[in-house]
């Protein structure tokens, strides 16, 4: 999955054409199976993308208790 979600194929389609809270949705929903419930999850993915980046945003859900 992390192959997958860190392909240039997918960062095309999902990320380059979508803001970042857009993105998020989209990152969250293919990732989980489910869009995000809460306020909450939103900033702190939000908070992860701009401080650091795409892959570290993709990194913490796949790295999530959750997941």
């Amino acid at each position: 999955m992390r192959q997958v979600a860190k392909s240039s194929l997918y960062k095309g389609k999902y990320f380059e054409n979508c803001n970042s809270y857009r993105l998020i949705k989209l990152n969250f929903k293919h990732l989980h199976g489910r869009a995000p419930k809460k306020k909450a999850e939103m900033l702190d993915l939000f908070t992860i993308l701009q401080e650091q980046d795409y892959n570290a945003e993709i990194a913490s859900c796949l790295e999530s208790a959750e997941y």
